[in-house]
C-alpha cells in the first residue's frame, strides 16, 4: 500500500478546489489536516464527492467550520 502527501493546495477563498482524485478501481484512506495561516478566524467546507463539479449538500463532512487565526483544525 503507497503512503504519503496525496496532495497539497492553498485554496483561493470562496472557490472549490480539488485536492485529490483517487485512481479509477480503488480505495483511499487519508486524513486532512487545514492550516490557517492568516491572524484572524476563517470558516473552511471540506467535501467529497464522486464527482469533479459543485459538491451537494450531502457530500460536505464540513461545512462553515471556525478555524482561528495561525491553527491548524
Amino acid at each position: 500500500m503507497a503512503s504519503g502527501i496525496l496532495g497539497q493546495v492553498i485554496p483561493t477563498a470562496l472557490a472549490n478546489t480539488l485536492v485529490y482524485t483517487v485512481p479509477a478501481n480503488k480505495l483511499a484512506s487519508f486524513s486532512i489536516l487545514v492550516c490557517n495561516k492568516s491572524g484572524v478566524t476563517v470558516n473552511t467546507r471540506i467535501a467529497i464527492s464522486t464527482s469533479a463539479s459543485t459538491p451537494d449538500g450531502k457530500e460536505y463532512i464540513e461545512y462553515e467550520s471556525a478555524i482561528p487565526g495561525s491553527e491548524i483544525g
